[in-house]
């Protein structure tokens, strides 16, 4: 699109723009006697949780014995109060008084997250369960997205931290791996301890 016929569509969206924020207002005290200290006070209302900075001027010279205090009202408005103490001279009679907003926005914060291969941390490389009683694997793994850990024995796959009836047929070795878009994995010896009937009493078979 060629520059002339840009520029007003540009002048207009900068116009709608301006009209959307927030204009702050001058307030002086009702009666101003020459020689007397005086407040000017720039009020500054706004609805979006944004950093303000507000700076009075007179003509080129920005006043400079100012307080600035922030705080909120209802339903979420927020204000900015800046006032200034200046000393009456007769020269400032029918002057312009200016305030200026200078306000800055950002984002709500967001963490970044690294792409990083799995790794195991924490499995022990031998168990004992008991026949009959509920047993896990705990194979702890770091790496982001968070692995996907199992441990697989044969056709057997038991899911890390997930508790299941055991027996004596588990025993031996087991393939724990923790899966993301690669994997890691350690070989983990599970022991079954069986209890029997035997004359005299009873006894414990591995």
């Amino acid at each position: 699109m060629k520059l002339h016929l840009l520029l007003p569509v540009l002048t207009s969206l900068f116009s709608s723009l301006l009209a959307t924020l927030p204009i702050p207002e001058l307030h002086f005290e009702e009666k101003i006697f020459e020689d007397d200290n005086t407040d000017i006070t720039c009020s500054f209302r706004y609805t979006e949780n944004v950093e303000v900075n507000l700076e009075i001027t007179q003509g080129n010279i920005t006043l400079k014995d100012c307080n600035q205090k922030r705080g909120t009202q209802t339903n979420n408005v927020f204000y900015t109060n800046r006032t200034c103490t200046v000393e009456v001279t007769m020269e400032m009679d029918n002057t312009d008084f200016l305030c200026d907003a200078y306000f800055k926005t950002e984002s709500e914060p967001k963490k970044m997250y690294v792409q990083r291969e799995p790794t195991i941390t924490d499995c022990p490389n031998k168990l004992v369960w008991v026949e009959g009683e509920e047993n896990s694997f705990h194979c702890k793994a770091t790496g982001y997205p968070v692995p996907t850990v199992t441990c697989k024995k044969d056709q057997a796959i038991y899911q890390e931290g997930t508790k299941h009836k055991t027996w004596r047929n588990m025993t031996g070795n087991y393939t724990c791996k923790a899966i993301n878009f690669d994997s890691d994995s350690k070989i983990v010896e599970v022991f079954v301890q069986c209890k029997y009937p035997h004359i005299g009493g009873s006894g414990t078979l591995y």
